[in-house]
């Protein structure tokens, strides 16, 4: 595999993306893990840059979330070379060694808009704030790049074009350092309603991202050969994650080996009757930890491959 021609033709295909309406574009980042990345050379180059500083409409937030918004334009030399130094610092966030350790990703997304700086940060942020009924406000970090795939995949069209209303394209790079880029609706007006109309049903499916990702997490190690693509083993994930919430005892990461046996096999094993039974068979007085349950299970059940994997 060829590391430079590969990480050339991901620069290309963002750059072609966000700078292809108007030449400009915008960068989000999450200042918050600061502490991690201060010795970075795309940190260094990113303080000498102008930065936003995104507010929020809601009191308890002020100044425990921060977010940076960062006008680029692809004919201003400063400018493209931050844009191609924030690709590589995004990759080098995403290294096994990085996210073992938390150290987390400051670089969200790379947004093509025709609003202004000042218009596409109140959309941001009212965005993040939604109202929930009989819960109040809750905070959405859709722009968390661990976040947007996830939750876009839990919308209905309608949700996603008001998610994505005033954009051309929202781009980053997803655990697998694939480029994802969602395109909206170009427009250019003044939202008065930034609702997204989340039902409960939603919010039950937002819930079970942070455990999606920890499943990917371990099955990227795996380095499985042709494995499954981020996007492809999410989708897979959300009904999954749903069930074993249902019916597993959370209190363990038995999730994480319920995910990885969900990926790795060809059938969604869970749904079979017999697999009910053994946790009928398991549970007493309460739900059942996953790897009990797991244990007993007849290996014909399922592919042997799963096991050796996990063994």
């Amino acid at each position: 595999m060829d590391t430079n021609n590969n990480h050339h033709e991901l620069e290309v295909k963002l750059h072609d993306a966000v700078f292809g309406n108007n030449g400009k574009c915008f960068l989000i980042i999450d200042p918050t893990l600061e502490r991690y990345h201060a010795s970075t050379i795309f940190f260094e180059m990113l303080m000498k840059h102008n930065k936003h500083h995104i507010s929020f409409p809601h009191q308890e937030l002020d100044g425990s979330l921060v977010l940076w918004l960062v006008s680029l334009d692809s004919n201003i030399p400063a400018d493209l070379a931050l844009f191609e130094a924030s690709i590589t610092h995004s990759l080098n966030e995403l290294k096994p060694e990085n996210v073992s350790q938390g150290i987390g990703r400051i670089v969200c997304s790379w947004i093509s808009t025709e609003l202004s700086i000042n218009d596409f940060s109140e959309q941001i942020s009212h965005i993040a704030i939604q109202r929930m009924q009989n819960m109040g406000s809750i905070l959405l970090r859709f722009f968390d790049s661990a976040v947007f795939g996830g939750f876009y995949d839990i919308l209905d069209d309608w949700q996603r074009q008001q998610l994505l209303t005033n954009i051309n394209a929202w781009c980053y790079l997803d655990g697998d350092g694939m480029p994802q880029i969602f395109n909206g609706d170009g427009g250019v007006f003044k939202k008065l309603n930034h609702s997204l109309g989340l039902t409960d049903s939603n919010l039950s499916k937002l819930h079970v991202i942070f455990r999606i990702n920890r499943v990917l997490q371990r099955y990227r190690r795996l380095n499985i050969p042709e494995g499954m693509c981020e996007r492809q083993a999410s989708r897979i994930l959300h009904p999954a994650m749903s069930y074993f919430l249902s019916n597993f005892d959370t209190s363990d990461e038995g999730y994480v080996d319920f995910g990885i046996d969900v990926l790795i096999n060809t059938s969604r094993f869970y749904l079979n009757p017999t697999f009910e039974k053994y946790i009928k068979d398991t549970a007493n007085n309460g739900l059942p930890l996953y790897h009990i349950v797991r244990s007993r299970i007849d290996k014909n059940m399922w592919e042997i491959q799963t096991l050796n994997y996990l063994s």
